[in-house]
C-alpha cells in the first residue's frame, strides 16, 4: 500500500501539472451566448433529443459542480440563472476562473458559426500560454471551391485550381509558427472507412479521374462537401502534403473519431476503420479525438501498434457519466504506452465547458490512477510521470511547442 506521502504526490502532481489542451474550439463573444443552448454543455445531442439530456448522469453531476462554484442551489435553474448574471461586467474574470490550470489551448477554429465567436488569440489574455491554431481541412476546401466555382466556368478549370491553391494553403501552415497541425472531420461527412491508394490510384495521382464527383458538387451549389471521392481525396492531399514536407517535424492530423451528434454514422466513427490510412502515411502523425468512445480500446490498440498514432481522450470530459470516463481511462491504459496520450477538453463556446472537463478530469485521474498505484501497478514516481505526460509533455513534443512545465499551487482544491 502506498504510504500518505506517495499518495499526496500523485494528487499534487494530478492538481498542479499545467494543462496543454491539445484540443478545443473557440468561445462565443458575450453578445452571442444566447444563440447555443446551456444543455450542450454535457452532450451532444439537439432538437427533440436534447431536453431529455436533464436526466443523464453527465448532466447531474455538472449541476452539482457548477452550483458548487457559483454558491447557488443544486437545480438547474439556479445555475443557469447564476451564469446569466455571470455574463455582466464579471465575465472576463468568470472565464479567467473557468480556465483556471490550463496552459495554452490549442484552437479547431473551423466550426460553424464562427461570426458570433472569438478568434483563437482570444484565449492568449486567459491563459499564461499563447494560444495556437489547428487548421480544419473541410471549411478550408468548401471555401475554395465555392470561390473558384464562381469564376471559372469549366469544373475541371475549377477542380485543378482547388488542388493548387489548397496545396499552397497547406503547405503555407506547415511553415506558419501559429498553426501547430490540422484536422479533419470527415467522421462526420462521409465516414473514417478512408480507402488506402491502392484501392483508388486516382486519389493522389491524376486529379481529373475525380473531377465527375466535383462537377455534381458545383451544380448544385452545395455549402458542405459530403461526396467520399472528393472528401476522401483531400483528406490524402494533406497527408502528402504533410508527408513530403522538409519540416524537421510533421504536424499532425487530428480526426474525430467517435463520439458526436447523430450527424455521424456511428458504425463509420470507429478509429478502426483508419487502419489502412494509418499505414499509407507511416510518417504523418495522427492524433485520433475523444477516446474513440465508445470504441476507446479500438483506439488505444491504434496507437500502441503504429508509431504515428496517438490517442487523446477529451470529450468524455463532461459529456460521459464519471463511471464511463472511469473506464475510458481505464481502457485506454490496458494496452496504450502513456506517453502516446494526450488530455483535451473538446471546450466549446461556453466557458464552464472547459471548467467542468478540468474538474472531472482531475476527480477521475485521482481515482483511476490512485487505484494503480495502490495495487502496486505504478510507484509514485510513475504514476507522477504519467500524469504530467498526460497533461502536458506529449503534447508539448507532439506539438512542438516548446514549453517548460512550471507546476503552480495555484491550481489545487
Amino acid at each position: 500500500m502506498p504510504n500518505r506521502a506517495e499518495q499526496e504526490a500523485l494528487r499534487a502532481a494530478i492538481h498542479s501539472t499545467p494543462i496543454i489542451d491539445n484540443h478545443a474550439h473557440p468561445l462565443l463573444k458575450r453578445e452571442h451566448l444566447s444563440k447555443h443552448a446551456l444543455l450542450t454543455m454535457t452532450s451532444e445531442a439537439h432538437g427533440d433529443a436534447l431536453p431529455s439530456t436533464k436526466s443523464s448522469l453527465a448532466h447531474v453531476r455538472a449541476v452539482k459542480q457548477l452550483s458548487g462554484i457559483l454558491g447557488c442551489e443544486r437545480t438547474w435553474d439556479a445555475v443557469e440563472k447564476q451564469l446569466e448574471s455571470k455574463r455582466g461586467a464579471d465575465w472576463a474574470n468568470w472565464t479567467r476562473t473557468c480556465l483556471q490550470g490550463i496552459e495554452c489551448v490549442l484552437v479547431d477554429d473551423g466550426l460553424d458559426g464562427m461570426d458570433s465567436a472569438e478568434s483563437y488569440r482570444h484565449f492568449d489574455a486567459l491563459t499564461p500560454g499563447k494560444s495556437k491554431r489547428i487548421v480544419r481541412i473541410e471549411p478550408l476546401v468548401e471555401e475554395l471551391i465555392r470561390h473558384h466555382c464562381s469564376r471559372i466556368d469549366k469544373a475541371d478549370d475549377a477542380f485543378a485550381a482547388v488542388v493548387v491553391e489548397l496545396r499552397a494553403t497547406i503547405l503555407e501552415a506547415l511553415c506558419d509558427t501559429e498553426v501547430v497541425g490540422f484536422k479533419s472531420v470527415i467522421c462526420y461527412r462521409t465516414g473514417l472507412d478512408i480507402p488506402a491508394p491502392e484501392d483508388r490510384p486516382e486519389m493522389v495521382g491524376n486529379v481529373v479521374s475525380t473531377s465527375p464527383a466535383f462537377k455534381t458538387f458545383a451544380r448544385i451549389h452545395a455549402s458542405r462537401l459530403e461526396h467520399p471521392e472528393l472528401n476522401e481525396y483531400y483528406v490524402h492531399l494533406l497527408a502528402v502534403c504533410i508527408r513530403d514536407s522538409e519540416t524537421e517535424t510533421k504536424k499532425p492530423i487530428q480526426f474525430h473519431t467517435g463520439l458526436g451528434d447523430n450527424d455521424i454514422q456511428l458504425t463509420k466513427a470507429s478509429p478502426a476503420q483508419l487502419q489502412n490510412f494509418i499505414k499509407t502515411y507511416p510518417s504523418v502523425p495522427m492524433v485520433l479525438l475523444h477516446a474513440g468512445y465508445p470504441y476507446t480500446r479500438e483506439l488505444g490498440y491504434l496507437a500502441a501498434m503504429y508509431g504515428n498514432v496517438y490517442a487523446d481522450i477529451g470529450e468524455v470530459f463532461p459529456m460521459v457519466s464519471r463511471a464511463g470516463q472511469e473506464h475510458v481511462v481505464r481502457q485506454i491504459l490496458e494496452l496504450c504506452p502513456w506517453e502516446k496520450i494526450m488530455w483535451s477538453t473538446d471546450g466549446h463556446w461556453f466557458p464552464e465547458t472547459y471548467f467542468l472537463a478540468v474538474v472531472q478530469m482531475r476527480e477521475v485521474f485521482a481515482a483511476v490512477i490512485g487505484d494503480m498505484l495502490s495495487q502496486g501497478d505504478v510507484d509514485q514516481e510513475e504514476g507522477v510521470r504519467l500524469v504530467e505526460g498526460v497533461l502536458f509533455s506529449n503534447a508539448n513534443r507532439l506539438y512542438n511547442l516548446g514549453l517548460t512545465m512550471n507546476k503552480s499551487t495555484s491550481a489545487c482544491s
